[in-house]
């Protein structure tokens, strides 16, 4: 009887000590994007921070710098729903822009991409972590009937 109590409560420190963005065999650990991640391109320089929260989310917050000056922010979050992952993003402000969401389509290991049919651009959002250091991000959807796709190569900040 005392070694199932002992069992029992293993058991249940093992599930306690896990951590929130822990994900299964073959999917996406939230927890490789956290930090901060650079991306620099003619003349400007974009940083994106990814933290934690208590319930196994991830916060983020964008910003785009030309010279010393902030052009662009966004407010990012990836939640937690139920069985699946919503990606919502606000430009401009988290009280006075639209937050919109969208859906987790596909992940991997090392990839989610997540989408929006009815937003007008981008309609599809994708994270490829490439190695520890390194994420390829783009977005991509319709503008003017055409086809547009946007490239950022992040590398994590030291």
């Amino acid at each position: 009887m005392r070694l199932v109590f002992i069992y029992t409560v293993l058991a249940a420190l093992m599930v306690a000590c896990r951590s929130n963005n822990a994900a299964p065999a073959g999917m996406f650990n939230l927890s490789k994007l956290q930090g901060a991640w650079e991306f620099h391109h003619e003349g400007t320089h974009e940083i994106t921070e990814w933290l934690p929260d208590d319930y196994g989310n991830l916060k983020g917050k964008g910003y785009l710098l030309y010279n010393t000056d902030t052009v662009y922010i966004e407010f990012l979050n990836i939640k937690k729903e139920g069985n699946n992952l919503t990606y919502y993003v606000s430009v401009g402000g988290e009280k006075n822009s639209e937050r919109v969401p969208y859906t987790l389509v596909k992940q991997t290991k090392n990839s989610l991409e997540f989408f929006n049919k009815d937003y007008p651009f981008p309609q599809r959002i994708v994270y490829n972590l490439t190695n520890d250091t390194t994420i390829v991000n783009y977005i991509e959807g319709m503008q003017e009937g055409q086809l547009v796709r946007k490239n950022f190569i992040y590398q994590k900040r030291k």
